[in-house]
C-alpha cells in the first residue's frame, strides 16, 4: 500500500520510527490491512506526540481518508465525550486526545 509506506516514510524522517520498524511494516507479506495495524500499534505505544506526528502524515497522504475517519468518529460518538472521559476503566483514553477534530487541509 503506497499511502501507508508513504506515511512511515514521513515518520521515518521525523525520527518516530526507526528502519527496522518501517521495514517491518511495510514488508511484502503484510496485507493492507495488517501492515496500518502494525503501523498504529507501533506508533501509538510512543505516545501523544508520535500519534499527532501519525494523524499529520495521514492528513498529508490522504485528506480523504482522514475526513472519513472524522465522520465515523463523529457518528460513533456524537456527544463528543472522549473513550475514558466518564471514568469508564475497562476503556482507556486516547493517546491522540482530540487529534481527529478539524481534519482541514495541510498545504505544503
Amino acid at each position: 500500500e503506497p499511502n501507508i509506506k508513504a506515511i512511515c516514510d514521513n515518520l521515518l524522517q521525523k525520527n518516530v520510527i526507526n528502519k527496522f520498524e518501517r521495514d517491518s511494516i511495510t514488508q511484502r507479506m503484510l496485507d493492507r490491512a495488517e501492515m496500518a495495524r502494525q503501523l498504529v500499534d507501533t506508533v501509538t505505544s510512543k505516545g501523544n506526540n508520535a500519534s499527532t506526528l501519525m494523524i499529520e502524515a495521514l492528513k498529508q497522504v490522504d485528506q480523504h481518508l482522514c475526513n472519513e475517519i472524522e465522520r465515523n468518529l463523529a457518528l460513533a460518538n456524537p456527544t463528543g465525550v472522549q473513550a475514558g472521559a466518564q471514568g469508564v476503566r475497562d476503556s482507556p483514553p486516547s493517546k491522540a486526545k482530540g487529534s481527529w477534530k478539524n481534519c482541514e487541509t495541510i498545504q505544503n
